[in-house]
């Protein structure tokens, strides 16, 4: 019997560095890779997170998105990278497209309006805008990415309802034929012999409602009627638009407002023997600086102090001209007018009378105290 023997060489193997360490860190390469991502793209929209009381329906695209990341994101750490890592990441990349994507866009869009905006009101101060850009949600331009908004200058509207409501007076006066009583009356529903006095006599009380009648159909031609806007926004417009009908006609319309009611002071005070000649009311350097920087930078009124009191009236009617003709007034009452906003000499007068009304220093020991120019 043949004798076999069987001799045996152990030889060990040990796995290599590149075989043991770099799957491991390869692995651990991806698994970063991808937190990473998740990371910097939570960081990117955590922005909207503020959202959840502005504008809820954009919040909502925000919060569904960060919780189904956050989901991915704890799937891999608990259970590591897998085949369906990828399809996840894939899916994410897809939905940040849907539900991301627009509201980066409509962000981008809302800049753009806002800052058309605000350079629009810089140009001109006096415009209008149907909504203000900086509060439109970016739901809205989600949902309708031309969206934008509609514009009137409060200053050419103005410009505009003098030169018709001027136009159509004469217009009117000048063709008594054309304008009979029927087509008078069919078109504004008042006879002509009551617009043609109107027209004339446009200070009399019993004139306002006709002219207003006829500048309210001019008004409608401007279109803001029809604006998706709020009545304040109207209200502004049509306020514009009245001052341009009235000065149209040869009428101030501030005139009946403060322009006739300081008339009455004066007639009063001249009736009374308390006229202003004497007296140390207005403003001057040393009494009452901070009235007249309120009134050129256009702020409410300032509290009287313990060297002057305040008068909020004729501080609004004051402020309300300024507004109107643009004029500045120094520390001493020195009225500076603006040759761009015309202003007639009778308003002038009153004007600069209205200054002296406005401050009124206090009387201390039958002295007037002019040291205190601290509001408080």
């Amino acid at each position: 019997m043949a004798n076999y023997a069987l001799t045996v060489t152990p030889k060990f193997t040990p796995f290599t560095y590149d075989e043991l360490v770099k799957p491991i860190e390869a692995y651990q390469k991806v698994y970063d890779a991808y937190n990473e991502k998740y990371d910097a793209i939570e960081d990117e929209i955590s922005k909207y997170k503020s959202l959840e009381q502005s504008d809820p329906e954009a919040y909502a695209r925000y919060a569904d998105y960060v919780s189904r990341l956050q989901a991915e994101k704890d799937n891999i750490a608990t259970r590591g990278l897998s085949s369906a890592t990828r399809k996840n990441f894939s899916d994410l990349r897809r939905q940040y497209a849907e539900q991301i994507v627009p509201m980066t866009e409509a962000e981008k869009r809302k800049k753009e309006l806002v800052k058309s905006y605000e350079d629009m009101k810089k140009t001109d101060p006096t415009i209008l805008t149907d909504i203000d850009p900086r509060e439109i949600k970016l739901s809205q331009l989600i949902e309708n990415p031309d969206m934008g908004f509609e514009s009137y200058s409060g200053k050419l509207l103005q410009a505009q309802m003098e030169n018709q409501m001027a136009a159509l007076a004469n217009e009117i006066l000048s063709n008594p034929r054309k304008w009979n009583n029927a087509t008078m009356l069919q078109h504004y529903g008042v006879s002509y012999t009551d617009v043609a006095n109107a027209l004339k006599n446009p200070y009399n009380p019993e004139s306002t409602d006709i002219i207003n009648q006829l500048a309210n159909k001019v008004f409608e031609s401007s279109g803001i009627l029809d604006w998706n806007t709020s009545d304040e926004v109207k209200q502004n417009a049509y306020k514009w638009a009245m001052q341009g009908a009235m000065k149209g006609v040869g009428k101030d319309v501030l005139s009946e407002d403060f322009y006739a009611r300081e008339a009455e002071k004066r007639r009063t005070d001249e009736m009374t023997g308390n006229g202003t000649n004497g007296t140390a009311t207005g403003f001057s350097v040393a009494s009452a600086p901070a009235v007249a920087s309120a009134l050129n930078s256009y702020s409410s009124a300032p509290k009287s102090t313990s060297s002057y009191t305040v008068d909020a009236t004729a501080y609004n009617d004051l402020l309300e001209a300024m507004q109107k003709y643009h004029f500045k007034i120094n520390n001493a009452g020195k009225i500076t007018w603006n040759s761009d906003y015309p202003c007639s000499e009778v308003q002038k007068r009153v004007i600069a009378g209205m200054v002296t009304k406005v401050v009124t220093p206090v009387q201390r020991n039958n002295n007037v105290d002019l040291n205190d120019s601290t509001i408080e």
